[in-house]
Parts: C-alpha cells; structure tokens; sequence
C-alpha cells in the first residue's frame, strides 16, 4: 500500500492536475483516482469467480439455419420466472457474456441493429417485436379524392352485397365499380429483417459460468409481385401499392406472426415493356382459418382479415386511377415459392394479369423508353418523409 500512494503522489506531482494543488489539493487528486477506478460492485456484466450471487452467462448465437444474416448488434432479453423482462445489448452476431442473479430464465434474443421495429409486451408470453406506425391517411385520401375511379379485381361474395370479379387469363375485366377505402388503414414501416431466439426454463447458477446456446430463425420474410400485360405502360409516371391483412409483429415465444391488422406500403417498378414487379417484407399476413385454428396465430375473437394488393397509378398528364385486387388465395396458398441467393429470403410470387389502365392524351414522358432506363427509376407516390431520405 505504502508503495502504492508514492506512485500515485509522483503521478500526481507530473500531471496537469497539480497546478490545481493547494490545501487539499492532493488528497483531492487521490480521492478522484479512487472514485474513477473500476470496483468489483460496478463490473455489471463481468462477475468475478467469487461472486456468490450471480453467474456468468455466455450466450452464442447459432445462425446455422438462417440464409446471409447481416446482423451489426444483438439484445438479449431476460425474464426472470418467465416475467420482469430486463434487456442487454451485444455488440456483434456471436453472442457475449452476461451477468445474471441465480435463478430460473426465459430468454427471447433479437437483432437490434433496425430503425422500423420496436418491442412489446412485459412477459416472456406477450413479448413481441413488431412494426412501427405511420400515418398515410392524408396522403392516401388526397389520391382517392383526385382518383378518375378505381377499379376492383377478385373473388367477391355471391349475396348481391358485392360483386364477383376475377382479373385471370381470358376473363373479361369489367368496368369501374364501387370506391374503394384505403385512408382508415393502419399502416407500419416495412420491417428491416428480424431474426429472434428463444430459451426456456434456463437455470442459471450462482458462481458459475455457463454457456447458453441459442438457434436464430428469421421473423420476417419478403414478397414480390409481378403484374404482367399491364396496358399502357408507357405513359405510366408512377405506381405505388398498399398491402392490407399484414402482421404488425412476430411472437418469438409463440413462433408466429400476430395482429393481422396493417398495411404496408411498396413501390412498383417496370419488369419490361408490359410488366411491372414490386416487393415488400412482412412479419406474416391473415393466415387460412383452417390453419389458424391449429397453430393459435389468431387470438379468440380476432377475425382473419383479406389480403388485398391496392395499386395508386399516375399517368405522365397526371390523372390517377386506383386498382384493388383480392390477393388472398395466392398468398396463402403460392403457387411458387424460392430462395434469394443474394438475401437469403423467401420470395412469393403472385402473379396478376390484366390491369386495364385507360389510353390517356400523352405529355412529355418522364421516361425513356429503354427498358433499362426504366428499371432504375424509383417509383412512388407518396412523398418521403424524413426518415425515408
């Protein structure tokens, strides 16, 4: 000790500090060292051998089943009896040490490196991570107010109350009918990709190291849509699509999507000459009944909602016309599913045919009418907001 307090008085003699001596001055200087220094009670993360309260955790991540994860940060949540959830941030995609009270856990892990999810819920049973809200009401009422008409395409009830229109190769599309409501929508910011774990009744033991392993799997995956022998193209300036009976987040406890009560909003771009393709990522959307029932994604009482694909197009004079089409049969049941190599994500096709934009008197088009020029054009209606730019 005695060896100790020299050091420090040399120390304190050859730094900028001791211009500031005085009475006082150097016990002030050692008092400050002492109360900056790391102690034992203050290494958070970080028990020492001969703690006999805590353990020492290290949790690894396995991504072993997951396609190109591209994770920069991770959060482990703790919920001591399955309850009182408390969180710790890991920096990387492998894991790290945390330190925890002996006790019984349930833990869910997720990548916290997104700006469009936030989490919910308390308990390890309702811990959710879900999408965050936007508000598009005013500008999807302004284009329905300046809409020419809309048009509806799918499978309706036979009752009279609505019509049966099927938009499918050979079939007759029929003109303009009833409006279509779009500005009460809820809508979410399209997730960025999620991966989440879980671990159960994990006993962690006082004075120990332990090594929890969890296995992470994707929350959210991407659709894409291709709508072909689209008339009039050419004179297309923009389209923009909203997706409705969409997920608002993903129970890792319950390994499912919930709450299919949002929408989404994508931009489309020109595929080629009479074609165009747009993509989205969800959490889920309204699942089949049948399943539903089986896989408790539908809590009591709430009711399966349509998946309905809304396209807002605008013509290069600058008249609108809106499109609605039921797309729930082809998202439950895709004809054609696949994984992108570059993503790693799963990639529905649904595959639409006949979209009968009018002839309209052309102004000067914003395009060129390369079909390359065209696939680099950014298309939407919708003006950005600040965390679009």
């Amino acid at each position: 000790m005695k060896q100790m307090m020299n050091f420090l008085r040399l120390l304190y003699l050859y730094t900028p500090l001791s211009s500031a001596r005085g009475v006082g001055g150097e016990a002030s200087f050692l008092l400050f060292l002492l109360l900056t220094s790391c102690q034992k009670d203050l290494c958070y993360n970080h028990p020492h051998g001969s703690d006999e309260t805590h353990g020492r955790l290290h949790v690894a991540f396995d991504w072993s089943e997951t396609q190109n994860p591209t994770a920069s940060s991770m959060r482990l949540v703790a919920f001591a009896g399955g309850r009182n959830a408390v969180g710790y941030p890991l920096a990387g995609m492998s894991g790290g040490d945390v330190s925890l009270w002996g006790g019984q856990y349930w833990f869910v892990a997720y990548n916290s490196d997104t700006e469009t999810t936030q989490t919910r819920g308390s308990d390890y049973a309702d811990f959710e991570v879900c999408g965050v809200e936007r508000d598009l009401s005013r500008y999807l009422t302004n284009f329905h107010n300046r809409a020419e008409s809309f048009t509806r395409f799918g499978a309706r009830s036979q009752d009279g109350s609505r019509s049966i229109i099927y938009t499918r190769s050979g079939v007759s599309v029929p003109a303009a009918t009833d409006s279509i409501e779009g500005s009460d929508l809820r809508f979410i910011w399209e997730p960025e990709r999620v991966w989440v774990s879980t671990a159960q009744a994990f006993t962690v033991e006082p004075a120990t190291e332990q090594t929890l392993a969890m296995k992470m799997w994707a929350a959210t995956y991407q659709y894409t849509f291709l709508i072909r022998n689209v008339a009039n193209l050419g004179r297309v300036s923009s389209i923009s699509a909203t997706l409705s009976g969409l997920a608002s987040g993903y129970s890792p406890a319950r390994h499912c999507p919930v709450d299919f009560t949002v929408a989404e909003i994508f931009a489309f771009h020109k595929a080629d000459s009479t074609s165009i393709r747009g993509s989205l990522r969800v959490f889920g959307h309204s699942p089949d009944e049948e399943q539903s029932e089986d896989s408790g994604s539908l809590p009591i009482g709430q009711v399966r909602l349509d998946n309905l694909l809304t396209l807002y197009v605008t013509m290069d004079n600058g008249t609108q016309y809106g499109f609605e089409f039921e797309v729930t049969e082809d998202m439950q049941h895709p004809e054609a599913t696949s994984i992108d190599l570059q993503t790693g994500e799963i990639v529905i096709d649904i595959q639409i045919d006949d979209i009968p934009i009018p002839d309209q008197p052309s102004t000067t088009s914003p395009f060129d009418v390369d079909i390359d020029d065209f696939e680099t054009e950014e298309w939407d209606v919708f003006p950005k907001t600040a965390n679009e730019i």
